[in-house]
């Protein structure tokens, strides 16, 4: 061929031909990796079960297709009893020997009977990876089949997870004591089996919305104790059946050098503040606590020692503020990197009317929240701020609100508002009390005059040439709130009007 011809006869792939494989033409290997990347999110959705139904269409796109899906055992590794007895006994065949993933419902009993699968399950119990149960049976005998599947021996099993109404998972050494994979046990509703050999060496455990003992504390920390590699612990919603103080756990600190997540929420007064003194937080853990006032105190005062360097490290911090007629909570949040945690912490207080609330909240605040809004107003972060309220409250709540955060205002560099703390923050805001302030965020404007938001945006264009202070930068508000004669007016007066 001449250097420089150009023709189509020079060229084949352009005179018809093309040179790149049709998708259904691709090696096996790689379009079962594609695939894969396909159904992955399903696969760990809140509808895993059909990830199958998924997996029959594409199996019709053609017998290369068909072949790669059918001849990919990892495809074909969750078990559930929503599935229909013969699909199930398909599943199983085309899942070779690998471990697998066991669901177990009693809200399925439309489709495979709970007995005739527990049956089908125990049998596959060398090849558990995870087993995940919710029990709530009808009649109480069926608690004996659910004894026979946690008693099953399970060798291969490395994650546990019952959500249900049952005394088996506390009372009973689970799996036999023989799971020496199980590294992550979940309870919902039930308190784990504390004497089992199992919860030893643990890496995840999360214990939520349960009837909890001053016993159940103890055993918690001894669990700890015995597993220094744990990486995710989530206590939530303890219930004591015997109001008493947290006592000292251990003779000394329990070090979870690995631990990355640590969530505690709503447990009775003082015991946070135990968990809190007992556990070594390392740096690179992130922090997620929900306190009421009477266990929050101390267990703040646990925590100021991890804010600065969190902070310090974080782009940006979120405080949001509720201030409703029974309850009020004040939220810090910062965002961590790979070296250094993040943390949320909110301490909300309940209350049962004006007279008790309108001369504790500012007390309340100040006395529970000092340490953190020292490191807050140290740290230098910008501030986004988030205010929610009700139109029934009286205007002292929101008053107290503003009071609570009255310090941070000055970093204030973004406010997120619904209807009724808008109003409340029209009333209160000067140009100087939020000298930095650059975006609003209006989530539900409706009822309040578009007129004041363009006075507000235009108070501050002026107060930025008079006092120094900044012009607005962005309001971000529904669509349907705005026509187009005021969104004209609005941009004239901030850089970026966003319409949602």
């Amino acid at each position: 061929m001449n250097a420089t011809d150009l023709s189509p006869e020079a060229f084949p792939s352009l005179s018809g031909r093309t040179t790149i494989p049709k998708i259904y033409a691709l090696p096996t290997e790689l379009l079962q990796e594609l695939i894969g990347f396909s159904i992955a999110d399903i696969r760990h959705g809140p509808q895993p079960w059909t990830v199958y139904k998924r997996l029959a269409q594409l199996r019709l796109v053609s017998t290369h297709w068909l072949f790669a899906i059918d001849s990919q055992p990892s495809f074909w590794t969750y078990i559930t009893n929503h599935l229909s007895p013969p699909v199930v006994s398909i599943v199983i065949q085309k899942s070779g020997s690998l471990p697998l993933d066991i669901d177990i419902s009693t809200f399925h009993y439309h489709t495979t009977p709970i007995f005739r699968y527990i049956n089908t399950v125990i049998r596959l119990a060398d090849r558990w990876r995870s087993l995940t149960v919710q029990w709530f049976p009808k009649p109480e005998e069926e608690d004996v089949a659910l004894e026979n599947l946690l008693l099953t021996p399970a060798p291969r099993l490395q994650e546990f997870s019952f959500d249900g109404y049952s005394h088996v998972p506390s009372t009973i050494n689970l799996f036999d004591n023989v799971a020496p994979n199980l590294d992550s046990i979940t309870t919902r509703l039930v308190m784990p089996s504390w004497n089992s050999f199992l919860m030893i060496g643990l890496r995840k455990l999360s214990i939520i919305r349960v009837e909890a003992e001053l016993s159940d504390l103890k055993s918690l920390s001894r669990v700890l104790a015995v597993s220094p590699r744990m990486e995710e612990l989530e206590i939530v919603g303890w219930i004591a059946s015997v109001l008493s103080d947290g006592l000292p756990l251990s003779p000394s600190p329990i070090a979870l050098d690995y631990l990355r997540s640590f969530a505690l929420y709503d447990l009775p007064e003082g015991w946070a503040n135990a968990l809190l003194e007992t556990i070594r937080i390392p740096s690179a853990c992130t922090i997620d606590l929900k306190l009421d006032t009477n266990s929050s105190g101390e267990a703040l005062h646990q925590l100021a020692r991890h804010l600065p360097a969190r902070l310090t490290e974080s782009s940006s911090l979120q405080i949001t503020v509720q201030a409703y007629e029974t309850y009020q909570s004040i939220a810090f949040r910062c965002d961590g990197n790979e070296t250094t945690g993040g943390a949320s912490i909110e301490v909300g207080n309940i209350v049962l009317g004006t007279l008790l609330l309108s001369p504790n909240v500012p007390r309340f605040w100040g006395n529970t929240l000092a340490q953190v809004s020292t490191h807050v107003k140290a740290s230098g972060v910008p501030v986004a701020l988030a205010l929610f309220s009700s139109r029934h409250d009286h205007p002292d709540y929101m008053k107290s609100a503003y009071m609570s955060i009255e310090e941070h205002l000055p970093s204030v560099a973004a406010v997120a508002l619904d209807r009724w703390s808008l109003q409340s923050f029209l009333q209160y805001e000067t140009p100087t009390s939020f000298p930095n302030l650059y975006d609003i965020i209006l989530t539900d404007p409706e009822g309040i005059p578009l007129e004041e938001i363009l006075a507000f945006a235009s108070a501050r264009t002026g107060s930025a040439f008079v006092n120094g202070t900044t012009a607005l930068r962005s309001v971000s508000l529904p669509r349907r709130y705005v026509d187009q004669a005021t969104l004209d007016k609005l941009s004239d007066l901030v850089q970026c009007v966003y319409l949602r």
